[in-house]
């Protein structure tokens, strides 16, 4: 099964920590090392992307795989990512922007 829904596709990038349900260490999982931010995001980082990655938009500002990524006692999982639609504060509802902390 695939799933169908407006292409999205969202820039890859290393994660410095990963911490892994103990049910799952038995599989191989390599885009879960990574966190995945839209272009829009892009300005908040200096950090190079690894990747770009195609997902599927789902509602709730929410993105899935179009094709499953694991597959338990022949079950179908998807990677979903969540938040990727916001470009405003979440309870400003003014447009974010990148601010410089003291001291840096």
């Amino acid at each position: 099964m695939q799933l169908h829904g407006h292409p999205i596709t969202l820039n890859a990038y290393k994660a410095t920590e990963i911490r892994t349900n103990r049910y799952f260490l038995q599989y191989d999982l390599p885009d879960f090392d990574k966190f995945y931010l839209p272009d829009t995001m892009t300005p908040f980082t200096d950090l190079t992307p690894l990747e770009r990655k195609e997902f599927r938009e789902d509602d709730n500002r929410s993105v899935v795989t179009r094709d499953p990524v694991l597959k338990v006692d022949g079950v179908d999982f998807h990677q979903n990512i969540k938040g990727i639609g916001s470009t405003t504060g979440p309870f400003s509802r003014r447009p974010l922007k990148k601010t410089i902390s003291p001291g840096s």
